[in-house]
């Protein structure tokens, strides 16, 4: 049957391919010589039939066995201004997902660390906002990993690791060695994508601001929720300000992200931060940074 549907010419054999290469990860498993002439070879083509085709690989993320394959050429599409913004996101999210990954694993990644640096260096700066916000996605969805429904008793599944360990393990690496350094690239949209990585590291706040400091500028930033410190239902988490160096760090966030200029937006939740800040670390209410952010606050 497949091969009946592979035959076909035009444009019904672009939509045959389109509908197969979807389902890439299984035929790859199940038939790896026919996978790579019928459907990986189109892909690879550098006309307007491979574009099609990738946008059917954007259609759901893939991960180190597919990536090993077209992780390169994926890297290049992924910079690629034929394809419309939104399928250029999800192959990079793809990409980002598993450098994160293999740094999480110690192995090496489906696709070169340096691929990778110069795929994010290169992007547009939405879609490398896009890349920055994977990073905490990641952390929060691998920390709340709960065993599948349906696993069968005593079947031993992966504890899930603590937002921190995740940081420590992953993020703060991916950041370090893979994310592009210049200071050019450090934008408002960036900044506002990597804001709330530091809530969502828990344990980690003050390491994750130390690392993500550099690629912060001020944003607009109406709330703490863009700093993760509230959640979508309202609820408060500032509480995960708990001693002095978190304190610290937060008033570093803040400080960095909240503009100096006249008209700047400043959250208007601003106060409660600041008096988190100083209820774990009050000789802080002296600072420089925390006289002008209370400041702020009361315009």
């Amino acid at each position: 049957m497949r091969d009946a549907v592979i035959a076909s010419t035009g444009r019904s054999s672009l939509i045959a391919r389109h509908r197969l290469i979807e389902e890439l990860p299984y035929f790859l498993r199940a038939d790896p010589d026919w996978t790579q002439q019928h459907l990986i070879a189109p892909l690879l083509n550098d006309d307007g039939a491979s574009l099609a085709l990738w946008r059917a690989i954007a259609r759901q993320a893939h991960f180190t066995d597919v990536l090993k394959i077209i992780g390169g050429a994926m890297a290049e599409r992924a910079t690629d201004r034929r394809l419309g913004r939104e399928t250029r996101r999800r192959l990079v999210f793809s990409i980002a997902i598993e450098s994160l990954h293999a740094f999480r694993e110690g192995r090496d990644p489906a696709v070169p660390n340096s691929r990778v640096q110069q795929m994010l260096r290169t992007l547009d700066d939405e879609v490398r906002a896009l890349a920055a916000n994977a990073i905490q996605q990641f952390v929060r969805e691998l920390s709340e990993k709960a065993p599948e429904d349906g696993q069968p008793e005593g079947e031993e599944h992966e504890i899930p690791a603590s937002a921190a360990a995740l940081f420590r393990s992953a993020a703060a690496p991916f950041l370090r060695d893979v994310w592009p350094q210049e200071r050019s690239l450090a934008t408002p949209s960036v900044s506002g994508a990597l804001a709330d990585l530091p809530a969502t590291s828990r344990g980690a706040f003050a390491e994750a601001v130390d690392t993500i400091a550099r690629f912060l500028v001020p944003f607009e930033c109406w709330s703490m929720m863009d700093c993760g410190l509230y959640s979508e239902n309202e609820e408060k988490r500032l509480a995960l300000i708990d001693d002095e160096p978190k304190g610290k760090a937060l008033l570093r966030l803040l400080d960095l992200t909240v503009g100096t200029s006249e008209g700047a937006v400043v959250p208007h939740d601003l106060t409660d931060a600041l008096d988190q800040t100083k209820e774990v670390a009050p000789v802080l209410v002296d600072a420089p940074a925390f006289r002008r952010l209370s400041t702020s606050a009361r315009r």
